[in-house]
């Protein structure tokens, strides 16, 4: 989440290896777990905090892409949609097995309780329909985000099992993302430059 929080900063200096088209929604099947390995005893407040943030954050992607596929009617976001809607469904699923509160915006494209994820969404929608281009790198940077938000949740907050399998899933998938979005640039004769990751853990993902 310390991404987030001083991510608008980071919009207002951006805005100014396989195909993205043929990723499916069956990719993130695996991050569907069982509810019997869950140890609802044991999972802390700030857990359950980390599960809300990431629901929302998964829906900005799969918002994103949404609105974008309208927009430029491109196979590949709308596929990826898909993948975001099976990893949003994993964090629904633990959120109703610990039997926390679904946020009521899930259902609504481009409608979040999260502010800052409200804020990020307009910011995003707004880059990615000035070109193709700068649609495919608006993918490109929400993976980075995910996965970035992701690891810092796991080393810092997250220790019940099944929240780090279902996360370390959305990891893999997000670098899938990541990788295929980096390659349809380059197809458009754009080389991709991270915009938040660290060079040595880009290149890791994409090679």
């Amino acid at each position: 989440m310390k991404v987030l929080l001083g991510i608008l900063s980071v919009f207002m200096i951006l805005i100014g290896c396989e195909d993205v088209a043929s990723i499916s929604s069956a990719e993130t099947d695996s991050v569907i777990c069982c509810a019997e390995t869950a140890s609802v005893e044991n999972v802390t407040a700030d857990e359950l905090e980390s599960l809300t943030f990431m629901v929302e954050e998964e829906k900005l992607a799969r918002d994103v892409y949404i609105t974008l596929y309208e927009e430029w009617g491109q196979k590949s976001f709308n596929n990826i949609s898909g993948s975001e809607q099976k990893h949003m469904d994993a964090v629904k699923n633990l959120l109703e097995l610990y039997e926390q509160e679904i946020p009521v915006t899930l259902e609504t494209v481009g409608s979040f309780e999260n502010e800052v994820l409200q804020s990020m969404y307009n910011d995003l929608v707004t880059q990615g329909k000035t070109s193709l281009i700068e649609a495919l790198k608006v993918g490109a940077l929400i993976e980075e985000v995910d996965i970035i938000d992701l690891v810092d949740l796991q080393e810092t907050i997250v220790q019940e099992d099944t929240i780090e399998y279902v996360f370390a899933n959305l990891i893999s998938g997000s670098e899938n993302h990541l990788r295929a979005f980096v390659k349809n640039l380059g197809q458009q004769g754009v080389t991709y430059e991270p915009q938040l990751l660290d060079t040595e853990t880009y290149q890791a993902i994409v090679n």
